[in-house]
């Protein structure tokens, strides 16, 4: 598991996460996990404007 945040200014960020399985992330986000973004309570005031949610799995080794 781990996690990153990378900055595009003027007003983009990418906030990237890792986990050691699909349970684990179900475990964390529940049962909207695939359309909806987790936020922390009281962050979603700092939002210009909705988050857009995209997940990626990383390929098995060749």
């Amino acid at each position: 598991m781990g996690r990153e945040v990378l900055l595009a200014p003027p007003d983009s960020l990418l906030y990237v996460s890792r986990w050691c399985s699909e349970e684990d992330l179900v475990a964390y986000a529940r049962g909207h996990w695939r359309d909806r973004p987790v936020l922390l309570p009281g962050k979603g005031g700092y939002l210009e404007e909705p988050l857009r949610v995209r997940h990626f799995v990383r390929a098995p080794p060749a």
